[in-house]
């Protein structure tokens, strides 16, 4: 699949009957909605990169990979390629190849856990180790099969500290997940018996994550349903788990454990009851929207939420499938009316949510009868299932994703299994779908992404030879905002733990310093009728109270951003304003703080404000606004004095602005080009209040000249 195929995902989520799905897509599906959907950059352009510890790499049974790309990154990010295939583990014996499902655990002394599996049929050879997992044969489930998980323990750079088998014997471990009780369920993807026929797989296996060398003891969770199992995901609040089946004709189904909400590993041993997924008035539901599969092109729409029930499997553990006879879990299921989906793969839950892959669902893709994939979401609450992404048959969109992991910040990771080149995609929580990592070093799909617990590091397999990767840069917005918080406050020493806060100079003035990063929406077109956030509830409800409080003279608002200069793009707005003389967005919010000073009587408010990189005085009066309901103000905007100077900007006409001064790049005489670096054009302010109240504004450049003044008298 080349990069040429790759355009956009079809996406929804608010119908027509105005129904929203709540996931940390919303803004997306909104997006969508209006026709504004759109490929995104993510973190930039995506470049072939060699590992960090590249020159651990000259060795390794797949030959010498230190010379060798083996991801195409974006700017920023780094990583390390750790316990490949064939290296020699911890335990002494080599490590397995065909890394696939993995998930993360909080580790001694700032490591992380990783319990891994590995896909592997008996008698596989992977760079002559036929035997895959190797253990003791009390510790394997099946004395000829390979399969099995390793047990990674990884340090703060990055680097492997032990690596180990932790489950042995089994068949085909494809993916599982993990347990808010500190394991990892593995999943058998298969229904075969192993050991001459004498064994039964296509069970489901738990792995405590442990730091130090062990193997699990290899109970199968019989209760769990015996099929071709794939991925489960649980639900913390219930202890419910989730589980998918890898079949054309599969089921989605819910275990409820018998000991209720477990805590504790092997607790899953005691049982369970088994239900499958059914659509509530839609008996055996085909959800593929594909006449190959059984389904209608557009029968389940995008983004429409559908009423669900379970049926109760009365036979989890059949001896045989057999479609005609219908004997098996998934045609016991069907005949009870459960709905069927393609291929279920990858599940995960996250913030009440539970994702999870139809690898092969959607219509006929251009080059094949089967469809090039879906992702659906199951909300607990609700008892709602909805499919939020369904790929075109084009092939320009996602092909055949596999494993899904939320990101700790909201956006959705997918990893390809399908044709051609494979990529790790994203979908963030703006709407835009993203390249995140290309596989550089061959054609096998990614496998297993997952997030380190503290969210700062994305681990993921390529399966086939078989390497894990350490994938780390500034993987969130939310990241690296808690850290420059925590820079401000180390730098800057502020009382409590909120930015904003009030001084009080005497009797003539108070400062009011606002935070507009910590509690803002998304940046959008800011276009939405019934707003959006800039200050936060509680920040606004302050900011209201501390001005009808305030005894001084001048109340002198210090904001991050212009109330009117227009910054960003169309569809990036990233100030109150838009340039739309309707009051939408965050200007919202800002009209009603207009509102409450006049109608609260407060008097001698004053602006003062940068980020626009130039310096300018500007007045606000209502018979010029299209929102007439306030007092008249003034706004001063001074900077930078340490970054290229940019404009001017325009203005938005909703509250009535007018440039009463302004020097920027564009306003001189010379028509200056932007980005001007220092001393060019830069600035700062200073302001003044006597003994009578009259407030004095000034505005300097680098040198200290005055360029502009105001004297300001108070009113009574």
């Amino acid at each position: 699949m080349s990069f040429s195929r790759r355009k956009f995902l079809s996406l929804a989520g608010v119908t027509a009957a105005g129904v929203t799905v709540v996931s940390p897509l919303e803004t997306f599906y909104a997006r969508v909605a209006r026709g504004q959907a759109r490929t995104g950059i993510g973190y930039g352009a995506i470049k072939p990169k060699l590992p960090v510890n590249y020159r651990e790499l000259t060795s390794t049974v797949i030959g010498d990979l230190s010379r060798i790309p083996l991801l195409e990154l974006p700017p920023g990010f780094n990583y390390t390629a750790i316990s490949i295939v064939g290296q020699s583990m911890s335990d002494g014996n080599p490590v397995p190849g065909d890394h696939d499902g993995m998930a993360t655990f909080v580790g001694p002394r700032g490591t992380t856990i990783l319990v891994r599996n590995h896909e592997l049929d008996p008698d596989e050879n992977e760079f002559g180790n036929t035997s895959g997992v190797i253990a003791p044969p009390e510790k394997k489930y099946d004395q000829i099969n390979a399969g099995g998980t390793t047990t990674l323990v990884v340090g703060p750079a990055r680097r492997l500290v032990r690596d180990y088998a932790s489950l042995a014997g089994t068949i085909r471990n494809c993916a599982g997940g993990p347990t808010p009780w500190g394991t990892w369920i593995s999943c058998e993807e298969t229904f075969n018996r192993g050991d001459v026929g004498v064994v039964r797989h296509g069970y489901n296996f738990e792995v405590p994550a442990n730091a130090e060398i062990g193997l699990a003891d290899p109970i199968p969770l019989k209760a769990m349903g015996r099929f071709s199992h794939e991925a489960v995901a649980v639900d913390p609040a219930t202890g419910y788990i989730y589980e998918t089946e890898d079949r054309g004709d599969s089921c989605f189904y819910r275990f409820v454990p018998a000991v209720g909400k477990p805590n504790a590993p092997g607790q899953l041993v005691q049982g369970g009851k088994l239900y499958a997924l059914k659509v509530v008035d839609k008996p055996t539901l085909n959800t593929t929207n594909n006449p190959n599969s059984g389904g209608s092109i557009g029968l389940v729409p995008v983004g429409v939420p559908l009423k669900v029930e379970w049926v109760p499997i009365d036979n989890p553990d059949p001896d045989v499938e057999d479609k005609a006879q219908g004997l098996g879990v998934r045609y016991e299921a069907q005949s009870k009316g459960a709905a069927i989906f393609y291929r279920g793969e990858g599940a995960w839950y996250a913030k009440g949510l539970i994702y999870f892959v139809a690898t092969q669902g959607g219509p006929p893709a251009v080059d094949s009868t089967r469809g090039n994939g879906q992702v659906w979401v199951y909300d607990p609450k609700a008892e709602t299932i909805t499919l939020l992404i369904e790929a075109e048959p084009s092939g320009e969109i996602l092909d055949e994703p596999d494993n899904i992991t939320v990101a700790p910040f909201g956006d959705l990771f997918l990893c390809e299994d399908g044709g051609g080149e494979q990529f790790v995609v994203g979908v963030d929580t703006k709407g835009e779908l993203y390249q995140f990592a290309r596989n550089a070093y061959n054609e096998s799909e990614f496998a297993g992404a997952c997030f380190s617990p503290d969210g700062q590091t994305l681990f993921v397999n390529i399966q086939s030879p078989g390497i894990t990767f350490c994938i780390w840069g500034p993987l969130s917005a939310d990241v690296l905002a808690e850290r420059a918080k925590q820079a401000l406050f180390e730098y800057s020493p502020i009382r409590g733990d909120k930015i904003y806060r009030k001084y009080r100079y005497g009797k003539h003035l108070e400062l009011f310093l606002l935070d507009e990063r910590s509690y803002r929406g998304s940046n959008t077109e800011n276009s939405n009728p019934n707003g959006i956030e800039m200050l936060g509830q509680e920040q606004f409800e302050w900011l209201k109270k501390s001005l009808k409080a305030s005894q001084a003279t001048w109340k002198v608002i210090s904001s991050d951003d212009p109330f009117s200069i227009v910054t960003g793009s169309t569809s990036d707005r990233d100030a109150w304003g838009q340039g739309s003389p309707e009051v939408l967005g965050r200007e919202v919010q800002l009209s009603q703080l207009l509102q409450f000073i006049k109608n609260e009587g407060i008097k001698n408010v004053v602006v003062i404000t940068a980020d626009v990189h130039y310096a300018a005085a500007i007045s606000y009066e209502p018979e010029r606004a299209v929102f007439k309901d306030f007092n008249p103000f003034w706004e001063f905007v001074v900077g930078p004095i340490h970054a290229g100077a940019f404009g001017q900007n325009e203005l938005d006409p909703s509250f009535g602005p007018k440039y009463e001064y302004v020097r920027a790049p564009q306003t001189e005489t010379s028509q200056l080009p932007q980005n001007l670096p220092p001393p060019n054009l830069h600035s700062f302010g200073l302001a003044e209040v006597n003994s009578q109240g009259q407030l004095l504004v000034r505005i300097h450049d680098i040198t200290g000249k005055v360029l502009y003044e105001k004297l300001l008298n108070p009113q009574s």
